[in-house]
């Protein structure tokens, strides 16, 4: 017995000794918000105050300081996102991974974003500004010097990931990434070629395809599909996109206090961490409160006591997609324009964890690379098919462009940076102290021949659908100080330039009219009403789509829970809040009208990829509203279905399938139990991971097309997982510029045992916003820390 119990006591010690070791390490592994830390990289000495939020506060005497201790800071609770970006964007998860990971390797080497970041730094080494390159440089060598010297994540131990220091070209790597976004112009445009093939013009009708600025002419199309590669793509990503956004700018002739207010909400994939960096930087000449991208040196978002400004996304169609012409003879050669012409070839080798390399041939037309390897093809079709895109074409300015309007101090300075911008479209919108708001459409836009649509995949062999280069700066879409006295964006087409629509990838306009109708609803307007604005999860549209449904319902409902399943239609504001059960009621209705109507003609595959495709999402409504559209009518029956057919299916099977799921009290039926969301970590996507680097779940409000959008897949599962939203809420207002507010999903730091990892949650669940503070005396008093940066004595 006492054998026994010496053995329990020592095996009571070991567990304790384990855990005490385990402790210890991860506590080794926060970051440090007080003390002296020596630098090597360090002029001189810099003070950086950390808030109660752990947003850093740098106070430098000069410029390269300033950004060397950014790095440091930013790399202390951003590392592992960093380290993830990279590998991302160049193509290198299988090497940490292993082979599950192949796939998006095949996929980032074939379109060649690392490839061609690394001959856009070269330029950039060479051609940019020296002041721009030192800063730029002085910030990756803080990445480094943390690399060096700091602890290492514990992500790094799990997955063994060995430590490289970063360089100019991981910047434009992950800056690439970013610019992709998952184009929407490589999932939808091989599926409405192919409705165009199998069906005619006429099943397009319903959609709300751009204003045609061309003939709607099609060559010959093969069966693909890309949507199951980027599906693949996307529920593998290991670093959070690009995707919406909402801003508006409200002149001071409507605002109560006479000045500017400025309100941003950037629609991100959710993380963990999450996609923003908040960092305040000061110097001599120089004072900015900004929001940073993981890894890269200047600040994408922010405000100086001059101005402010703030991104959406202008979803410019600035990629095409052509049948090549293949020898049969030399499959290596294309047919241009009236001779053969070799393909060029590079070797890709791909590192896989546990295994053999690798080694991917991309292959490279003139318009881009060979993508038949990402997409599923009919065995008996003989075309290839490649990419062009403005990426691959224009070495970019984007890093200038971010650091020349992170000094801008008026309207002029920030329309001149807005001009470098070119291979990603984003609409930039400013405001300022003196009442100057401005909206500029930035980013390269593509010139086609007249009778191109861009919608389709062109034909790359004659020389016909060539690109004619892109328009001027000046042909962009952009608005200053209009007479309206706001501007505003969310993603929306804009107005058409000398009598041109641009082609696009554009939101429906639900929000942007929704904003437009909040703004106009009063004179004058404060920050109080910025904030309900960003919070608003009203869908005036579903409001009147479900009101229509109701009507054509009633007289063929019979049992009481379909009876009150329509009363609660029929009654319903539109609104997304958690407690709401005719949003239950609506959504899944909707997906099953969808499915009824659509599925028979597209099949499964096609179906999914449209189902969530900006190009349709414009279309719902009308197509809903539509009785004699051609795709209420089932082609799998011999009858001929109508719309009010359609509807009564999907309203039945909606009712049975939400009492088989939530039961038969339909009002224990409430939104919030349905639309959840949680921002998953890297490693929180399998168990037991996820019950410790995870954020949430929390019932969510809002739907795919409100203010405070919480987006989800649309499905018949009846559960609505949020993978995008706001990735930050900004409000700026002039009349008291110290007091801006803004809030984070999760919180500032990427280590899951700090306190700061999530801290922010609450208040984002709930609406409310956190200060950002620049006056140093308030950051002084108020800080929970003060590190000490000082040159290390070689």
């Amino acid at each position: 017995m006492k054998i026994v119990k010496r053995v329990l006591f020592f095996l009571l010690i070991l567990i304790i000794g384990i855990a005490a070791a385990v402790y210890f390490y991860l506590h080794s592994t926060l970051p440090t918000y007080n003390g002296n830390l020596k630098l090597k990289g360090l002029k001189k000495e810099v003070k950086v105050f950390f808030d109660n939020h752990a947003i850093p506060h740098i106070y430098a005497s000069n410029e390269e300081d300033a950004y060397h201790a950014l790095g440091y800071v930013h790399a202390q609770e951003r590392l592992f996102q960093m380290e993830m970006g990279r590998k991302m964007a160049s193509g290198r998860m299988a090497e940490i991974l292993g082979s599950d990971l192949i796939d998006v390797d095949v996929f980032f080497r074939t379109i060649g974003i690392r490839h061609y970041a690394e001959i856009s730094a070269a330029r950039f080494m060479k051609q940019g500004d020296v002041q721009v390159v030192k800063s730029a440089l002085a910030y990756i060598d803080g990445i480094n010097e943390y690399i060096e010297n700091g602890p290492t994540p514990i992500e790094y131990k799990i997955l063994d990931i060995k430590k490289e220091k970063f360089d100019i070209n991981d910047v434009f790597a992950i800056m690439g990434y970013t610019t992709l976004g998952f184009s929407n112009v490589l999932k939808q445009e091989p599926v409405v070629t192919r409705i165009m093939q199998k069906y005619g013009l006429d099943y397009l009708k319903d959609w709300d395809l751009d204003p045609s600025n061309s003939k709607d002419t099609l060559g010959q199309a093969n069966q693909i599909s890309l949507q199951s590669a980027f599906q693949n793509i996307r529920e593998k990503s290991f670093f959070p996109v690009r995707f919406g956004s909402n801003g508006w700018v409200i002149g001071p002739k409507k605002t109560e206090n006479g000045k500017v207010i400025f309100a941003n909400d950037t629609h991100i994939f959710f993380a963990q961490p999450s996609t923003w960096f908040e960092a305040y930087i000061e110097y001599p000449g120089f004072k900015l409160y900004g929001d940073y991208l993981a890894g890269v040196p200047f600040g994408f978002i922010g405000h100086n006591p001059s101005i402010a400004w703030g991104l959406t996304i202008f979803p410019t169609d600035n990629m095409d997609m052509y049948f090549e012409k293949t020898n049969p003879k030399n499959p290596n050669q294309l047919w241009v324009n009236d001779h053969w012409e070799d393909a060029q070839n590079r070797d890709e080798v791909i590192h896989i964890k546990d295994m053999a390399d690798t080694v991917l041939v991309v292959r490279t037309s003139r318009h881009g690379p060979i993508v038949d390897g990402l997409m599923t093809k009919d065995p008996y079709s003989d075309k290839t098919i490649s990419l062009r895109w403005v990426y691959f074409e224009v070495p970019t300015q984007i890093i200038n462009a971010i650091y020349q309007i992170n000094r801008a101090k008026n309207i002029d300075q920030a329309r001149e940076a807005a001009k470098l911008i070119d291979v990603l479209g984003l609409n930039v919108l400013y405001g300022d102290a003196v009442g100057n708001i401005a909206i500029w459409s930035c980013g390269k836009i593509s010139k086609r021949p007249k009778h191109v649509n861009s919608k389709t995949i062109l034909d790359g062999a004659s020389g016909k659908d060539e690109l004619l280069g892109y328009f001027d700066f000046s042909e962009n879409p952009q608005i200053e100080n209009p007479e309206s006295g706001y501007i505003a964006s969310a993603n929306n087409r804009p107005p058409p330039v000398n009598g041109f629509n641009y082609p696009g990838y554009y939101t429906p306009d639900i929000r942007i009219t929704r904003i437009r109708k909040l703004i106009e609803s009063r004179d004058k307007l404060n920050v109080e009403d910025m904030k309900n604005m960003q919070r608003d999860v009203v869908s005036d549209s579903d409001n009147e789509l479900a009101h229509s449904f109701a009507k054509s319902l009633v007289p063929f409902v019979n049992s009481p829970i379909q009876k009150e399943g329509v009363d609660y239609l029929m009654h319903w504001d539109g609104n997304y809040i958690t407690e709401s059960t005719p949003a239950v009621i609506y959504t899944k209705l909707q997906y099953y009208m969808l499915e009824f109507g659509l599925k028979d003609e597209l099949g499964q595959q096609d179906f999914d990829a449209l189902l969530n495709s900006y190009l349709f999402k414009r279309s719902i409504p009308d197509l809903f509203l539509n009785d004699s559209s051609l795709w209420w009518d089932d082609i799998s029956t011999p009858d001929k279905e109508s719309r009010q057919d359609i509807l009564l299916k999907a309203y039945t099977q909606t009712m049975d399938d939400l009492q088989k799921q939530l039961g038969t009290n339909i009002t224990e039926w409430k939104w919030g139990n349905v639309h959840t969301l949680t921002h998953v970590h890297p490693l929180g996507r399998r168990a037991p991971f996820d019950k410790v680097f995870n954020v949430g779940p929390f019932a969510d409000p809002g739907t795919n097309a409100v203010l405070n959008k919480q987006a989800f897949p649309l499905n018949g599962q009846g559960e609505y997982h949020a993978f995008l939203g706001p990735a930050l809420r900004i409000i700026h207002d002039f009349s008291q510029p110290d007091n801006s507010i803004s809030i984070n999903p999760t919180g500032q730091s990427g280590n899951f045992i700090n306190s700061y990892y999530n801290d922010q949650a609450p208040l984002y669940n709930a609406g409310e916003y956190r200060k950002q503070m620049t006056n140093k005396n308030e950051v002084i008093v108020n800080a929970m820390g003060k590190l000490l940066l000082q040159p290390s004595i070689k």
